[in-house]
């Protein structure tokens, strides 16, 4: 998807007031912008808003030399309101304004307790479609820009900067599985699924025309009974896809965390300081000590339902014969009969009389009593017992003894004083170690949650499937069913098939696009196996090419990875020599907009490939 941004206004974030205007007769765009002037955090507020959701942002921006950094003016007191406005036109012409406020206030005593310092009172968003014939508002704007535009999974990518390289360079060469994972998503083809959805509808259509053989009433029941069932398979799905997407940010998030804090934990090895030997052994034993401790709790609750005592048992099953027999909680299928009922005009299912007001409220009321399907599924499940005999004295003992011995290393490490840049490091472990705490944590609970609604997606497709069963009339389209069945196994094996040759054509892109900026001699490989490496004469190693090699590969990776166009790139050249005009001519060639924030130093060789005249090109300063 080809898009055209036209401004970025940030008024208030971090301390900033600038607007970025792209030239109107210009294809590209360069702001010459000296340090501290911006540039990191407009690529960074535009991942922030691009990635996330306004129901998930508020915690979750991101600074280079951080996570989970302030994003309020740390310089005024009180309540403050920020905002970012970025104004874009698509391949149709239809204009866009998107903007998130934020309102809170920052407090610095906040950060001395490892916190960002800000507390956010609301974020907002909302997006402007065609200078007000529609505005969106809420979690629907991102859903709308990532659906339509897929900004979400590209905001990664088409915002780029030399700390983004860096992580990428780490993830192609150290973590391949999930270099591969993010690829996966990305080479998920629209058409085949647009095909699988197609066979859906034919599916779903030959099982209509079945139950038109059926008798108007029964045909009734089964068309009500069906809507409610795919109406809540449906919103299950819709909820699978937000956690998957949930699912493959946080896993992005923990990996990078893993490696900040894995660097940390070298500087502080490296450290000469005795104190600080003693207080990494210190920090390990308490983890340790945590981790056995976690591990004996789980066996404590793993076992716990032993130790009921078996009347209990006999106890739940007398309670839930006593709710099935005064029939609180009716069959699931009197449910589907209720909203028959109460459609208009409200009619009885059962003797086919309209029905009254009074009649109508009485079935409201009864509406009320329908018990949803995990309640059914409890009811109708029998209550399990093992017979196993477990005794939870010893590991309430070594739980004693864990926590006594914690409590002791915890107090020898508070008391160890350390220097001033010493302590900063251990700080700042600490806080990533928090946060990374924090992200397993919603990692797990999306796991456990994505694991459970699959579950109830595949109870809602036995019901369905169930309901089609029973059908006399649906049993003579069944072998048509199996081929359509057979049609789509065929289409996700070919599915799978095209995303291996996906990965084998984005890597002959990569390298193609190496050779061109680095040399014949340089060329790239990416497998499933190897990752995304630099070859030198066809050898092939994570070092081969420099730091400036290795950048301009996390470019073309950005490249294959993006599916929307412009790249906006934060200090483009960083490290780069000789190579800075081929990979200036590459981006021209390769994007229809390219928005360079450029330190001065990154002007010759490179900056002016894309503006035409000195006027094109804008200058930003602290004062702006």
């Amino acid at each position: 998807m080809d898009l055209t941004f036209r401004t970025i206004k940030i008024d208030g974030y971090r301390g900033r007031h600038f607007e970025l205007v792209m030239p109107a007769d210009e294809d590209h765009a360069v702001f010459v912008m000296d340090g501290n002037t911006g540039k990191t955090t407009t690529i960074e507020l535009l991942r922030w808003c691009l990635r996330y959701r306004e129901s998930k942002a508020e915690g979750n921006f991101n600074h280079m030399w951080a996570h989970s950094t302030y994003v309020l003016d740390h310089a005024i007191e009180g309540r403050q309101e920020c905002t970012i406005q970025v104004e874009f036109v698509d391949e149709e012409s239809n204009h866009y304004k998107f903007e998130r406020k934020t309102i809170g206030e920052h407090r610095r005593e906040r950060e001395h307790e490892n916190n960002s310092g800000d507390l956010i009172e609301s974020v907002s968003d909302s997006l402007e479609i065609n200078r007000g014939q529609n505005v969106i508002t809420g979690d629907d704007v991102n859903e709308l820009l990532n659906s339509k535009f897929r900004l979400r999974v590209s905001a990664e990518y088409c915002c780029f900067d030399g700390e983004k390289a860096r992580d990428m360079i780490r993830m192609a060469s150290s973590r391949v599985h999930e270099l591969i994972e993010l690829i996966r998503q990305r080479t998920t083809h629209s058409q085949v699924q647009k095909y699988l959805d197609m066979l859906d509808e034919l599916k779903d259509r030959l099982l209509f025309e079945s139950e038109a053989t059926l008798s108007d009433r029964a045909q009734k029941i089964t068309e009500g009974k069906l809507r409610k069932l795919k109406r809540d398979r449906d919103e299950v799905r819709n909820t699978i896809l937000g956690l998957e997407d949930d699912k493959a940010v946080y896993e992005q998030e923990t990996s990078k965390l893993k490696d900040e804090i894995d660097e940390l934990t070298g500087k502080i090895r490296d450290a000469k300081s005795e104190k600080v030997g003693l207080k990494v052994e210190l920090e390990n034993r308490r983890d340790q000590l945590k981790a056995e401790m976690a591990r004996t709790r789980e066996e404590v609750y793993k076992n716990c339902r032993i130790w009921v005592d078996l009347s209990s048992y006999d106890l739940a099953i007398k309670v839930k014969e006593k709710v099935r027999e005064r029939g609180k909680f009716p069959q699931p299928y009197h449910g589907d009969l209720i909203e028959l009922c109460l459609e208009e005009p409200p009619t009885c299912q059962i003797c086919g009389r309209l029905l009254d007001e009074e009649s109508v409220e009485q079935i409201r009321q009864l509406s009320q009593q329908v018990a949803s399907h995990e309640i059914q599924t409890f009811l109708s499940s029998s209550i399990f017992s093992e017979d196993i005999e477990y005794d939870p004295k010893e590991d309430r003992i070594r739980i004693r003894e864990i926590s006594k011995e914690l409590k002791e290393v915890e107090k020898d490490y508070r008391i160890i004083t350390l220097d001033t840049e010493d302590e900063k490091m251990f700080h700042s472990k600490t806080a990533l170690s928090r946060k990374l705490g924090e992200f397993q944590d919603l990692l797990g609970q999306i796991k456990e949650r994505l694991k459970t609604e699959k579950e109830v997606l595949r109870m809602y497709e036995d019901d369905i499937e169930q309901v089609y069963s029973r059908s006399e009339a649906f049993k003579q389209n069944k072998p048509l069913l199996d081929k359509i069945e057979e049609l789509q196994q065929s289409l996700e094996l070919a599915h799978e098939n095209m995303r291996k040759r996906t990965i084998e054509v984005i890597g002959e892109v990569i390298s193609k696009a190496v050779s061109n900026i680095l040399g014949k001699r340089f060329s790239a490989i990416l497998t499933e196996e190897g990752g995304l490496m630099l070859g030198e004469d066809g050898y092939y190693n994570p070092e081969v090419g420099g730091y400036s090699g290795r950048l301009i590969l996390s470019y073309l990776f950005a490249e294959t990875m993006s599916q929307v166009n412009p790249i906006i790139i934060d200090t483009p050249v960083g490290n780069i020599g000789s190579h800075r005009d081929a990979l200036a001519k590459h981006l021209t060639d390769n994007h229809s907009q390219v928005i360079l924030l450029c330190l001065p130093t990154e002007l010759a060789g490179f900056a002016e490939h894309f503006y035409s005249s000195f006027d094109a090109m804008q200058v930003i300063t602290n004062e702006e």
